[in-house]
């Protein structure tokens, strides 16, 4: 029911199993955590007045590896920021830009997609394209140093200018992996299967 010095000695707090620390900009807080005799965890925060006992069994993330904090989803954001995306094959470059449709109610064109000059792709269409492009899962989080060339990249630009660009690019790296990589930072792999389907239904 304190947190004094010698409270936290005893139950090990001065020397934590865990540390927790949350930036959220200019705020942050720190909880610690130490493994009791019982299985339960002594937890503390930065403003707590007593110390709590919590179950094993709500902390299993403190067993988790590096990886398991990463996030799957290759890349992710809403079609409602973005203003253009380009695809870059080594063949050829295909670039859509992206408006709101504000002269239409209808579901199925919420947004005007040009390209080429040409506004006849359905939006319903696109939506369904750019879904799958944001769905792509990394399957692997190794990454690899090899000579290869691009095989595909994305790049999403922002209706937000002062948004930098993502662009997200994709190297071969065996007969079953391509390598991924965000603003030329490598990050993992994905599988084949995945990549096949991207190039299909950009030619589609």
């Amino acid at each position: 029911f304190d947190v004094s010095s010698s409270t936290l000695s005893s139950l090990g707090l001065n020397n934590p199993d865990f540390i927790a620390t949350i930036k959220i900009q200019d705020f942050t807080y720190t909880y610690k955590f130490k493994l009791q005799s019982d299985g339960n965890y002594a937890v503390i925060g930065d403003d707590s007045v007593m110390v709590k006992k919590v179950s094993a069994d709500s902390c299993k993330y403190l067993s988790y590896s590096t990886t398991d904090f990463y996030s799957t989803w290759v890349f992710m954001e809403s079609i409602d920021n973005i203003s253009n995306l380009t695809l870059k094959t080594a063949d050829k470059t295909y670039s859509f830009d992206i408006e709101e449709n504000t002269k239409s109610e209808n579901d199925d064109d919420t947004y005007v997609i040009t390209y080429e000059g040409k506004n006849d792709i359905k939006s319903s269409e696109f939506q369904t394209f750019y879904r799958f492009c944001i769905s792509l899962m990394c399957s692997d989080f190794t990454t690899d140093t090899f000579d290869a060339d691009e095989a595909l990249s994305i790049t999403y630009t922002y209706k937000d200018k002062s948004v930098t660009p993502v662009t997200v690019s994709f190297k071969k790296a065996s007969a079953t992996k391509y390598q991924y990589s965000l603003n030329g930072t490598a990050m993992g792999k994905i599988n084949s299967s995945e990549f096949i389907k991207v190039d299909k239904y950009l030619q589609q």
